[in-house]
């Protein structure tokens, strides 16, 4: 509307008229609900109603000069708020329920975006960003401003090699700008530190990540987030965002967990999937690269380790959830050091990791339940009427009472008649037929 009245316009709403007053006004129509971002999503949608007295009385001269000028409004409006969004990440869109995320790689510093300036604590313990330049030495917040080195060429050998060898295709989301400029791995204040178009990238990469998972229809999904490390032990940190201090101990039953919601579906103890025999970290190992926590290294110990930053942090299932989220560190000298070739071939096997761990827990877990999310405080359930049956799954068998009265499932071949529990096997037909309807 501001721009519209600067080209000599009236426009509601505008700074001129910021409601319409008694005034008949269209508020926009279906179009503009389904295709705009009321419900999410990165897409906008705004209805123009242009007036008659322009359309039709002023004859095609005036119509002619309207529309010209009109272009130019949107142009400014465009410009303005779309055109650098589409630089500020790259998203290829998968078909399953994985993503990969490549947050630290991005090559663009705009002149419109300052670089990241050390923070300072003020007198409650809190980084402000950016810091007063007397800030004392001892309340200094530092910033990391240095990229990771070849991750995007990792994460686009590890995506092409999965396609190819799956016919599966994975979410890509990759960040185009460069760290010293916005972070998206940081809470907003320290990645953007205020600045309105650094506050934008930092959003558009966010949605686009809430985007794919929202493919996912509310079932069980898994991101990667790329990263890289010069830490000198030539081994991946993987990040479930258990404190160094905790695994070191081996007590974090309690410690923030980034895959609780495997965990939890599986019905399985935190050590199994962090280092034990089912943890990603011993797919590494298994194929050749040293890895912590991993069952030859379940802690770091003295060494430097990351633990996940924020993007593992509120896209993961630490605060609940299906989705569950893993930060991946891979060493200087593979990413650098081993020149093109090593990392290409690390790229292909990491690749074949990611699909072994992903079809273990992620890629039946989509088939097991069908959601339809709803807009209102009522749930429909239908229990007994599923069709699947996996091979890998045995059929249910009657179970025999304990000694304590108690059933054990599956029961003993010789359980006595009087002590035999029966397992209902039969489905009640029709009845998903009768909750779609």
């Amino acid at each position: 509307g501001a721009l519209f009245e600067a080209a000599g316009y009236k426009a509601v709403p505008s700074p001129r008229q910021p409601s319409p007053g008694t005034d008949l006004y269209f508020r926009g129509g279906y179009t503009t609900q389904v295709h705009g971002s009321r419900d999410r999503g990165v897409i906008d949608a705004i209805q123009m109603e242009f007036p008659g007295e322009i359309r039709i009385d002023g004859g095609e001269g005036l119509r002619q000069q309207f529309s010209t000028k009109l272009a130019e409004i949107i142009s400014d409006y465009y410009h303005t708020n779309y055109q650098n969004a589409i630089d500020y990440v790259e998203y290829k869109p998968g078909n399953i329920n994985l993503i990969f995320s490549v947050p630290h790689n991005g090559n663009l510093k705009p002149d419109y975006m300052p670089t990241r300036q050390p923070g300072c604590e003020n007198t409650k313990g809190v980084c402000e960003f950016p810091g007063k330049k007397n800030c004392k030495k001892n309340k200094i917040c530092k910033v990391a401003i240095l990229g990771d080195a070849q991750t995007q060429a990792i994460a686009r050998t590890v995506f092409d090699t999965f396609v190819k060898n799956t016919g599966k295709t994975p979410h890509l989301v990759i960040n185009n700008i460069h760290r010293s400029k916005m972070d998206p791995n940081r809470h907003i204040e320290d990645a953007a530190q205020g600045n309105d178009e650094a506050i934008e990238a930092f959003n558009t990469y966010h949605i686009i990540i809430e985007q794919a998972k929202n493919t996912f229809n509310g079932k069980p999904g898994l991101l990667i987030d790329f990263h890289g490390q010069a830490h000198k032990k030539n081994s991946t940190e993987i990040g479930y965002l258990i404190k160094k201090a905790a695994l070191n101990s081996g007590k974090f039953g309690k410690s923030e967990l980034s895959i609780q919601s495997l965990v939890r579906r599986k019905n399985a103890k935190r050590n199994d999937y962090v280092f034990g025999d089912k943890s990603l970290g011993a797919l590494f190992e298994t194929a050749g690269y040293k890895a912590v926590p991993s069952p030859r290294q379940p802690s770091p110990g003295t060494d430097l380790y990351f633990r996940g930053g924020y993007t593992t942090q509120v896209h993961g299932s630490r605060d609940g959830g299906v989705m569950d989220a893993i930060q991946m560190e891979f060493p200087g000298e593979i990413r650098i050091d081993g020149g093109e070739g090593l990392r290409q071939q690390f790229s292909t096997n990491l690749a074949e990791i990611i699909f072994d761990y992903y079809h273990e827990n992620y890629e039946y877990a989509i088939k097991y339940v069908d959601y339809i999310p709803g807009n209102i405080n009522l749930i429909f359930s239908v229990p007994h009427n599923g069709n699947l049956k996996p091979d890998y799954m045995p059929t249910r068998q009657p179970g025999c009472e304990n000694t304590k009265g108690v059933c054990e499932f599956p029961g003993k071949k010789n359980c006595k008649k009087n002590k035999i529990c029966k397992v209902a096997i039969l489905g009640d037909a029709q009845t998903q037929a009768i909750a779609r309807t």
